[in-house]
This record gives C-alpha cells, sequence and structure tokens, in this order.
C-alpha cells in the first residue's frame, strides 16, 4: 500500500511504524484539534447551506429560528 494519499502526519506515523519505533503523540493530539474544529463548524455550515432553502430564517423582520 502506498503512502502516498495519507496527510502527512499520518504519512509520518506510518514510517515510525515501519520502523517499530513509539509513534510521536503530538500528530495525535493535532489530529484531536482538527477533529474539534471540524466539529464545531459544522452546524454553522450546515445552517448557512440550509438557510438558502427555508427563507423564513432570513427572510422576516425577527428571525424565524428564534
Amino acid at each position: 500500500m502506498s503512502t502516498s494519499s495519507f496527510i502527512p502526519a499520518q504519512r509520518k506515523l506510518s514510517r515510525r511504524k515501519e520502523r517499530n519505533a513509539a509513534p510521536d503523540p503530538v500528530y495525535g493530539l493535532q489530529g484531536k484539534q482538527r477533529s474539534v474544529h471540524n466539529n464545531y463548524l459544522t452546524l454553522p455550515v450546515l445552517f448557512i447551506m440550509i438557510s438558502n432553502h427555508y427563507p423564513l430564517t432570513f427572510g422576516t423582520g425577527t428571525p424565524g429560528w428564534c
């Protein structure tokens, strides 16, 4: 299996695994941080995408969602 399709941190962890070296925990912590950021960005992005299909969210004097 080629490691060229992995993201850089996964590639580095794969190389260390192939050499039977201990993985560097910093890559796992960075992955967790990015995962949390992606999780928090999901709801606002979905709201913006859906709001184009439902004018009630922005088309009235008061917001339709509150």
